[in-house]
Formats: structure tokens, sequence, C-alpha cells
């Protein structure tokens, strides 16, 4: 969908305002997906009989009527003309169950009142953002009410767009030429754009650039090493955090003293690429996780960074799909082969190649318990992690490399104690999670 919509607004010379209405229309209907389907289905006798370009245009539909202040007749009319450019027999159904669909809107408007409130249900969250219901209970018991609220009331509107510099010659002056609005951070390397519609025109992804939360940055500046010590990397995919990580310790000397494991040879080839564009060197290798010692055998590291796949609840705002692509199994502790049981297992492996007086961090982008504080739990309580403890986050090396603002604002943004999870806030960050372990054995 986005590859589509990146391609179709320069072709039919679409206006800036019109492509992120485009934006907006498709990336919230992706979001609340399932939940507007089950609405359209209510006022469709035979749901298995329409024509999939049809449902998906009253889903398309549904979710302006639901989220959006377009006049109802408006929506009703213009989805219609849709329809019958499509499947011209269909324009009359179409008609029929868009403006029963018309409800919809106060229902929407009176939850989100209630979310806003604090005194609200499950059943509120669900409507509030359009996810499922299962996702909307565990939400809450993860995050508690207030947290929820405001992630769900959050998640209608576009992330915050951040941009860091992952070469040397990346530079502010190239997004202020680019007319970007960039505004910087109390961290370096980090720039939040204002105008995220221009960033594909601009051409500033291929001057030394990545899109990046900033607390996924903030985390990548958590794994840089001691001065000297060497830095493993599990679940590198493309090595954003691992080239965010390596320049600021290139600062230090460091730069060739990092290597990078992925699954994906895919992702390892570019990870490689971007390392040779960056002027950094990395040892970047293909490998399952979970079997390190046979990729690496007894060589350990004083910073191990395992950035665990997960189910990336806390990133919906950039990932809309996750909300209904993701079943309630996936992130069940005690189901084989579930998302707790193999972070479990990479954390298991990852722990036997931290030399002593190092560092393990564990991250994950999800904003629920269970693949966060209960796999940590979970870790301690088991054979591998007997010789493990939690350590503080201001005992990481970066706190000493950096200045007095910058320690200001990674202990605001919540780096403090032993693990990380950005304060839930309106406009706020994407919800990363990190937990610091360090080995008792010396």
């Amino acid at each position: 969908m986005r590859d589509a919509l990146r391609e179709c607004a320069p072709a039919l010379e679409v206006s800036e305002r019109d492509s992120a209405f485009a934006w907006r229309v498709a990336m919230g209907a992706t979001l609340a997906r399932g939940f507007l389907e089950a609405r359209v289905r209510e006022h469709v006798k035979r749901p298995s009989s329409l024509e999939p370009r049809v449902r998906d245009a009253l889903i398309l539909g549904a979710f302006e009527l639901g989220y959006l202040s377009t006049p109802t007749g408006v929506v009703v009319s213009q989805w219609v003309d849709a329809v019958k450019a499509m499947a011209p027999r269909a324009s009359g159904l179409a008609n029929a169950v868009l403006r029963k669909l018309a409800p919809l809107r106060e229902e929407v408007r009176d939850a989100r009142v209630r979310v806003r409130s604090g005194d609200f249900e499950a059943a509120d969250l669900e409507r509030c953002a359009g996810i499922a219901r299962w996702l909307a209970e565990r939400l809450m018991r993860s995050l508690g009410k207030r947290s929820a609220a405001t992630l769900a009331l959050d998640l209608m509107d576009a992330a915050p767009t951040w941009l860091v510099a992952t070469t040397r010659k990346a530079r502010v002056r190239t997004l202020e030429r680019a007319n970007l609005d960039p505004h910087g951070s109390a961290l370096p390397g980090i720039w939040r754009i204002e105008s995220p519609s221009r960033l594909e025109a601009s051409g500033v992804l291929r001057e030394g650039f990545a899109v990046e939360d900033h607390s996924a940055f903030e985390i990548a500046l958590a794994s840089v090493p001691s001065r000297g010590a060497l830095r493993l990397e599990v679940g590198a995919g493309r090595a954003t955090k691992a080239l965010v990580a390596a320049r600021a310790s290139a600062n230090g000397g460091a730069p060739d003293r990092f290597t990078c494991v992925d699954a994906s040879e895919e992702r390892v080839e570019e990870a490689r690429r971007r390392f040779l564009d960056a002027g950094l060197e990395a040892r970047i290798l293909v490998g399952d996780g979970r079997l390190l010692d046979d990729l690496l055998g007894d060589e350990r590291f004083g910073m191990v960074f395992l950035d665990a796949p997960c189910s990336g609840t806390g990133t919906m705002r950039r990932h809309p799909e996750i909300a209904w692509n993701l079943e309630p199994w996936k992130v069940d502790p005690d189901a084989p082969g579930a998302l707790p049981a193999l972070q479990l297992e990479l954390l298991k492996s990852a722990s036997r190649h931290v030399e002593g007086g190092g560092f393990l961090l564990y991250a994950t982008c999800s904003a629920l318990d269970e693949e966060n504080e209960r796999v940590v739990r979970a870790f301690l309580g088991s054979a591998a992690g007997a010789d493990f403890e939690r350590g503080k986050l201001e005992e990481l090396p970066i706190f000493a490399e950096i200045d007095s603002a910058a320690k200001e604002q990674l202990i605001t943004d919540g780096f403090s104690g032993s693990s990380f999870f950005p304060r839930s806030k309106a406009g706020g960050p994407d919800l990363h999670y990190l937990a610091v372990l360090r080995p008792t054995r010396a």
C-alpha cells in the first residue's frame, strides 16, 4: 500500500494536500480494517458475495464516516461513485450500506469522550482506535488504563517523523535546503521534521539519513559499547540502530569492533551496503540468533544487544497492519512457537556471549508486558539467567560520553532504573522497551 501511494501521487500529479488525505484514509482504514469490515458485514445479506474491490471501498468509506469530519452526504456520494466506477451493479448496495453506517461517527465520538475521561472499557478502546477487542484488553493490562487511553487516542494520528544521520556527510543543512523544517533534539544526530509529506521527493534518504523513531534512537545510543569493547547485535535487520551506535562509537575510535547477526540474507546484504556507504566497518553475519554458539563459538562481547523480533504493537501508528494481522496466540507466553518463547530463547542464546563486566540489553518495540517484563523475569528465573542481575541504565557507557543536556533528555524520557519504556503522551514517540542486564560473574 505504501509503495502504491508513493508511486501514484507523482504519477497522477496529486496535490500535497490530497496526497496527505489519501495516506490518512489508507493508513486509518488499515488500522481499523477488522473492526470496519465487521460493521460493513452487519448490513450485507451475503457478505461472502461482495466483490473484493467493493468491500474495500465500503471499508474506506466506513473509515471516513467514523473517524474523519467529512460531511456524511459527501462521504456517501463519493464512495458510491467509486463503487459505480468499479462495479456499477453494486452502487445501490453501497449507497444503502454507507447510509446505515452513518451512526458510526457518533459511536466513535462517544467512545473517545469516555476514553478521555478515564471511565471506559475495552469496547471503547476498540471503537476509539478500531483495534481488536482482545488487543484493547491486553493493552489495558500491560499499560494501565491511562497510558492505554493515550495510545488509543493517538493511533489514528500520524507518528512524528524523525530522521537520523547514518553517515558523516549527513548534516542538518541538507534538511534545511530540502525545506523539511528540521528541529533538533538534545541528543546529537536526530531531527524531527514537520513536513513529512515532502520527505519522499526531497531525496535526503539517499544522502545519509534514515527514518527512525526518537525512542528507538535512544535505545540505539544505549547500545554504544565502552571504548575498546566489542559489540554484538542480534536481530540487526537493516542495521539502522547499529549504524547509529557505530557513528557514536566511531567518535571514540572503535567503528570496526561491531558484529551484527540477522537471520535474513536480504537484510544482511542491505546492512552491509549501508555500513559501506557510511564509511564504517562491521562484521555482518547471516545466522539464527538461537544458535549463536555455532556461529560465534565462545567469542564474548562487552556489549550484547538483542533487538528481539516482536509484535510491533508499540509502533502501530507507523505499521497499522499489525492491529489485525497479529493473532492472540502469537503473544501468549505459554504457546509453543509464540513470540515470548522465541524471545526467551534468543535472550538465553545471547547471554552466553557477554563477557564479565559487560552489558546484555534486551529490546522490543512491543507495548505488551508479555513480550517485555515477563520475558526478562522468565530469563532471570532460568538456569541461563542465574548468573545475571538487572543493571542500571545510568551505568551504560553512553552516559559518560554525552553532555548534561543529553543526559537530562534521556532521564526525562524515562532512562532511569533498570528498564526504559517511554512515558505515553499525546504526539509522543513509539513505545519501545529496553532492559539492562549484567553478569554477576567476573
